[in-house]
């Protein structure tokens, strides 16, 4: 990827809408802008900056106009990238945009990769990576609890909070550094170990407190996959559309309408849950069925969340009870099902025995009982959204890997304190601890940072 140059792409998602957006990045921007745009109005001094310009975006092979549009002009550094910005609102017609990209392209204006113009904004310090990777996950947040969590990143929350680490793990650097040099040379010391041990312990306090946070951050990232399990014609498809408040499948009397997996998505309490509905685990004659129950148990292994449905207005089958046995240590509940037609205390749970899963009735027809199932599912999984606001979130492995590593090595700093003092031995654990925290922010070089972080952004951010 060449940085050295001017790139464009189309920053809005694909297909008609009422509006679509062209940004435009590097050198020859206001060059490029003399030349495609019109401006409703006389301009007599320069370009205006951050405020936007009605005006035509014109063909230049033609010398006519392509659509009526807004530009918004900013100039280095006070841009998104750093650099000199455009951005140009079309109508939402995807002919326009692709015949205004054609020009500008005509005019050397590169197309631009993945996440080149975030990536732009990194390397002239608009932002570190903890900001790169939160605006990246706010662009692709699927509930809005997931969505506040980027959006503390992309505003620098991680990179504060290093800042306030480094900053002090630099002074008291600096203060073993003068103990190693200059102790002997003048009276009292640089380094008192008993408050170096405190501020330690509080930087480890408050590491701890992020990465206890960390399953939240993983769950909201990966969602949660939860499949509705169960025989033909237990009320799976009916559960399905409760779940979902919509008749998303089809609901019938007759056993096996389902012979797919269907799936969608939902937010349960702010965490992204994909929602399976999948055949009746039954033997079948015909190929189309028996495929369908092939896929059903394939999508029971994969899951993270069985809800195991079974019909209590009759009695419990060798099926039902296989299909408990089946799905093994999986996580799940096992919900009985038409608590309208058996009544609130179902005696077909007795016959369940020691099985050491939780129980529930419902009744998917008449929305009864559906917000306890929906704790129980998130109670099962360990989510819990009060905790996951009250604290920064990682927004990666990578992240969450280098904080291990520099809780390591600060765990080594504090003991090689306690254990047998030797400046010189703390000095290089001190030094360790450090690296991981530049690396989290990117502010040492990092190899391929570009395939790490940037190349699995949309085009256009």
């Amino acid at each position: 990827m060449r940085l050295d140059d001017t790139a464009a792409a189309i920053a809005t998602s694909t297909g008609y809408a009422a509006l679509g957006t062209i940004r435009i990045s590097g050198g020859l921007v206001l060059s490029v802008i003399q030349q495609i745009f019109q401006p409703a109005f006389e301009i007599t001094e320069e370009f205006p900056t951050r405020k936007p310009v009605l005006g035509h975006f014109i063909d230049i092979n033609r010398n006519k106009p392509i659509d009526q549009v807004l530009l918004t002009f900013y100039k280095s550094p006070s841009s998104y990238t750093g650099e000199d910005m455009a951005e140009i609102s079309f109508h939402g017609n995807p002919l326009i945009l692709d015949k205004a990209m054609e020009i500008l392209n005509s005019l050397g204006v590169r197309t631009a990769e993945p996440g080149e113009f975030t990536y732009r904004a990194y390397l002239y310090g608009k932002i570190d990576l903890t900001q790169a990777e939160g605006i990246n996950n706010l662009a692709g947040a699927l509930t809005l609890t997931e969505a506040r969590a980027a959006l503390e990143s992309a505003m620098g929350g991680l990179k504060e909070r290093i800042s306030e680490w480094k900053t002090e793990l630099i002074q008291m650097f600096s203060r073993l550094e003068g103990e190693i040099e200059f102790s002997e040379e003048t009276e009292g010391t640089f380094f008192n170990l008993e408050d170096e041990m405190s501020h330690v312990e509080k930087i480890l306090g408050e590491l701890d407190d992020i990465l206890g946070n960390y399953k939240y951050s993983r769950l909201l990232r990966k969602g949660v996959d939860v499949v509705i399990t169960g025989r033909a014609n237990a009320g799976k498809s009916t559960l399905f559309n409760r779940l979902l408040k919509t008749d998303r499948v089809i609901v019938t009397a007759t056993p096996g309408t389902t012979r797919d997996v269907v799936s969608e998505s939902i937010d349960l309490d702010g965490l992204p849950v994909r929602l399976y509905d999948t055949a009746g685990l039954e033997e079948h004659e015909g190929e189309l069925e028996k495929e369908g129950v092939f896929r059903a148990r394939k999508m029971s292994e994969e899951a993270d969340f069985l809800i195991i449905l079974i019909d209590g207005s009759k009695e419990l089958t060798g099926e039902d009870l296989k299909i408990i046995e089946n799905a093994g240590n999986k996580p799940g509940i096992i919900v009985f099902n038409k608590s309208d037609l058996s009544g609130t205390d179902n005696p077909e749970k007795k016959k369940l025995g020691d099985v050491s899963r939780e129980t529930i009735q419902i009744s998917a027809l008449k929305d009864s009982g559906i917000d306890e199932l929906k704790r129980n599912i998130i109670n099962s999984i360990g989510w819990n959204r009060q905790e996951a606001r009250s604290g920064i979130l990682l927004q990666s492995r990578r992240q969450h890997e280098l904080m291990l590593r520099f809780r390591h090595s600060l765990q080594a700093f504090l003991s090689s304190l306690s254990d047998d003092f030797r400046e010189e031995i703390s000095a290089i654990h001190l030094r360790d601890a450090l690296k991981p925290l530049d690396e989290v922010t990117g502010a040492v070089n990092i190899e391929d940072v570009y395939n790490i972080i940037f190349s699995s952004f949309c085009i256009g951010k």
